[in-house]
């Protein structure tokens, strides 16, 4: 036989063995080894969604019960007994309170939806003569900042009042108990003050601290010369990015009450908003 035959005799062989081996490799990768790491990989996947639910579940018990219907929606929270919610002047106490120690998204729910602002408390959050109240119930004028300041003041993270400003109404400059208007507001926050801080949220790196700050129930605000609103924890993550800023989702009192609506409706521009964050 000659050499360059036997040499392809050889190589065919060899080609042979090589393809066999190759389907004894496959043959065992396929029956053993990947029915196995498909079961090992459902038993980790099965593992993490249950130790989620007993986190979740552990968490809901940690809660009181009207807290987590409260935060599931505005109808089931607990009436607000507080007199002061007749009319925007005074300060008000209500049922679901909150503090940094305690922090969690389903308070900041709660907190926000137990003062129904799109359905309730018209007198405290609708400007006189259109929410159909007496003469008195609070100025002509919308009533944004005391929304937010009552949402604020339920999560420990307080927003000035008038008076604590000195710009109190005529005779009660240094004790006027309405929560100060947003243009107050607005100049009180961009000065650092009351632990609250300015971020950028047209930067990701902002807007990822944004949204994992709101997600861990603490408390964000968005803030311009004429109007302030609450930041809710709940986001649309598909529809907001660095660069679509007005989808942040809001609560408001003001020209239109909302209780989650987008930061671009609520504000109608996103020039000159702010956003601040609180611990």
């Amino acid at each position: 036989m000659k050499l360059p035959t036997l040499i392809r005799i050889c190589t065919l062989a060899a080609l042979a063995v090589s393809l066999t081996a190759c389907d004894v490799a496959r043959s065992f990768v396929e029956q053993q080894v990947l029915p196995r790491a498909k079961e090992e990989l459902k038993t980790a996947a099965n593992q993490v969604v249950a130790n989620v639910k007993d986190e979740v579940a552990a968490k809901i018990e940690e809660l009181e019960p009207e807290t987590f219907s409260c935060a599931a929606d505005p109808a089931l929270c607990p009436e607000i007994s507080d007199p002061g919610m007749g009319s925007a002047w005074l300060q008000v106490v209500a049922p679901i309170q909150n503090t940094p120690d305690r922090r969690h998204l389903l308070y900041y729910l709660g907190a926000i939806n137990q003062f129904n602002v799109e359905k309730k408390y018209e007198c405290r959050y609708r400007p006189y003569p259109g929410n159909n109240c007496a003469l008195g119930t609070g100025p002509e004028e919308t009533r944004c900042n005391i929304f937010a300041g009552d949402v604020m003041r339920s999560l420990g993270a307080a927003l000035p009042t008038k008076g604590e400003l000195g710009l109190g109404a005529a005779g009660h400059e240094n004790d006027d108990p309405m929560t100060a208007n947003a243009a107050s507001l607005n100049t009180w926050l961009l000065a650092g003050n009351g632990g609250w801080r300015r971020i950028d949220p047209a930067l990701p790196s902002d807007l990822d601290l944004l949204l994992a700050h709101v997600r861990a129930g603490k408390p964000a605000l968005a803030s311009r010369s004429d109007h302030i609103a609450v930041i809710r924890p709940d986001q649309f993550l598909d529809s907001l990015s660095a660069d679509q800023i007005g989808q942040l989702r809001i609560a408001q009192a003001g020209a239109i009450n909302d209780n989650n609506t987008s930061l671009e409706n609520g504000f109608g521009t996103v020039d000159s908003v702010q956003i601040y964050i609180h611990d």
